[in-house]
């Protein structure tokens, strides 16, 4: 299976959009938007597939989006709504990481 570190739309989407059911724990405003974590570290301790391509997003003001603090026991976590296009447009930059000691092909 192969892995595309360049961003799309769907990426973007909530759950509910993707057609996923709703978590045992997810508030149905976290069904509603999408996840985040405050810094590149905490995103990638937090997320499980290898290799783990990361995000970082420019949440302006003027482009709508709202994002809460959610999830208090997960350190740095937050929960952004808004167009999943706009966000699409707000990356600012991906980055990839390997899993620990493992060699990749050349």
């Amino acid at each position: 299976m192969g892995f595309r570190p360049e961003p799309r739309v769907r990426d973007f989407e909530p759950n509910l959009a993707k057609g996923r059911p709703r978590g045992p724990d997810e508030t149905y405003a976290d069904y509603l938007g999408i996840s985040t974590f405050a810094s590149e570290e905490l995103a990638v301790e937090n997320a499980i597939n290898w290799p783990k391509h990361v995000a970082a997003v420019v949440l302006a003001d003027q482009e709508g989006f709202s994002i809460a603090r959610t999830y208090p026991d997960i350190e740095g976590h937050y929960t952004v709504w808004g167009d999943p296009e706009r966000l699409l447009a707000n990356v600012e930059r991906v980055a990839m990481h390997h899993q620990p000691g493992r060699v990749e092909d050349a």
